[in-house]
């Protein structure tokens, strides 16, 4: 009885590892898909790419931000009212702006994702991830 449960609890083990890791390569093709997208309307790719939600509550302080940074081009993937987008878009001409309707998995996330090759870091501080590296010399 012992050792069918010891192979039972064995068995989900190895179900769960195998379900994570598929996740994780899931997630994984879908950033790249994310990367492929930004780097087809940009020129310009810096390997950052910012994640912005007009539902956040870190959306005031973020734009903010980014209305100061004005010698790095940013890639911003904007969720927010069309109007609102279109008004953001006329005020920073230096950034590009990807509509979040285009990579919908982004929808509603606030953060900054780092490309570096195949590898990516996921950093949930966006605002001080902009402060830090865009603004701290300024």
């Amino acid at each position: 009885m012992i050792l069918w449960f010891s192979g039972l609890n064995l068995l989900l083990f190895v179900l769960l590892g195998i379900f994570l890791w598929n996740q994780k390569k899931k997630e994984n093709q879908h950033l790249q898909s994310i990367l492929d997208i930004v780097k087809q309307q940009s020129s310009q790719n810096s390997g950052v790419v910012i994640c912005l939600s007009y539902h956040s509550s870190k959306h005031k302080a973020l734009c903010e931000l980014i209305d100061h940074v004005s010698k790095n081009k940013l890639v911003i993937v904007y969720d927010a009212p069309k109007w609102l987008f279109l008004s953001k878009q006329k005020k920073w001409t230096s950034h590009l702006l990807i509509p979040s309707t285009s990579i919908p998995h982004l929808a509603d996330e606030t953060r900054v994702i780092k490309f570096c090759g195949t590898k990516y870091n996921i950093i949930n501080e966006a605002t001080e991830y902009i402060a830090y590296q865009y603004l701290q010399n300024h």
